[in-house]
């Protein structure tokens, strides 16, 4: 009989006008208040913490990427970590802004929680026209401006997912278990910054009261 390793994917989707402008207006109400740096893993000058107001973010968008990400397991929650069933309450534990200039970056590296999340607030820079930069043309790996997700197949061959960002991809969030290595590679042909928005999402042991 044949049997299929488990594992499990990412969600991609655009968020509302709404939600964006909500967003928007926690930055610039905390990027000046709560920096951050010193606790995140990014080659990044500026970031600050963020408050999601009286939980509308996780309310309106983080909570039914919870539950689409959760149905697309099969029911198999042992692939997602530390989700004992399908029950499980959830918080956002942690959130923040990411203000990157030119040529700065996020190595590999990995977050804590169950899940985790970037959205695109501002994208300058085109990575159709960062490739055509002399030192990046024609090279086997071309990736400035973009975003990748590691995994390991089930034959053990580690593979990415990688995004080409451009302009237009402001306002999207792709939504993925916070053990998932990824990193944000640098641009170098614009003098604007790019902003994004993470977040890591928690058990949230203190609720009793049953999912709906």
């Amino acid at each position: 009989m044949y049997h299929q390793f488990s594992n499990v994917g990412f969600i991609e989707t655009k968020l509302s006008k709404e939600t964006m402008d909500r967003l928007r207006s926690y930055i610039t109400r905390d990027r000046k208040v709560k920096d951050i740096r010193g606790s995140l893993a990014g080659n990044i000058s500026e970031s600050c913490s963020l408050t999601d107001t009286d939980n509308w973010f996780f309310n309106k968008d983080l909570g039914p990427l919870i539950d689409v990400f959760l149905k697309n397991t099969d029911g198999n929650l042992k692939i997602v970590p530390h989700v004992l069933n399908k029950d499980c309450h959830f918080k956002l534990h942690a959130f923040w802004a990411n203000f990157q200039k030119k040529h700065e970056f996020n190595p590999v590296h990995q977050h804590d929680g169950v899940f985790s999340f970037v959205v695109w607030m501002k994208i300058p820079a085109s990575y159709k026209e960062e490739i055509k930069l002399p030192f990046v043309n024609g090279a086997n790996g071309m990736c400035p401006n973009t975003f990748q997700l590691s995994y390991i197949t089930t034959t053990g061959k580690v593979m990415s997912e990688q995004w080409n960002l451009e302009p237009e991809d402001e306002g999207t969030i792709v939504f993925f278990d916070s053990a998932r290595l990824h990193q944000v590679y640098p641009f170098y042909t614009s003098d604007e910054e790019r902003i994004s928005i993470s977040g890591n999402i928690h058990l949230d042991v203190d609720r009793v009261v049953e999912r709906k």
